[in-house]
């Protein structure tokens, strides 16, 4: 299953710290394998990024999708679960965690989706091409 999802260009630093987060968990977007590219490059119009990446694993593919997704207030009622904040504590936390959602995340569809995963697909045949004949 090709999955793909676009960020604008100004959150790219927040899509980043997501995507690279725990690289040595199985169920994280570096230890599966996965390409970050601006729009441009792949033929779409400027000011977002593409995240792309595959898997027959529908589990995972979803969980890797809610990453994307997490919203501030559900991550707070998650630690607010764990005991009671003082209104200090609870506003910097309330902070830090709306600076890092990505609030222009969109899984992206139709003839754009297509666009994309054919445009890596050409990409890494022709990087496999490449190295095949360096070594072939």
């Amino acid at each position: 299953m090709d999955c793909v999802y676009s960020v604008d260009s100004s959150e790219g630093a927040k899509l980043k710290k997501v995507v690279e987060a725990n690289p040595f968990d199985r169920e994280s977007f570096t230890y599966l394998g996965y390409t970050l590219k601006d729009s441009q490059a792949l033929g779409l119009p400027a000011g977002k990024l593409a995240l792309y990446f595959k898997t027959d694993d529908a589990a995972l593919a979803a969980k890797l999708k809610a990453k994307l997704f997490v919203k501030a207030a559900d991550k707070l009622k998650e630690i607010e679960a764990k005991g009671p904040l003082d209104e200090g504590k609870r506003a910097m936390i309330v902070k830090g965690l709306e600076d890092g959602e990505m609030k222009s995340v969109a899984e992206v569809t139709g003839e754009d989706r297509e666009k994309i995963v054919k445009k890596i697909a050409e990409e890494q045949d022709s990087a496999a091409a490449g190295f095949g004949s360096i070594f072939g």
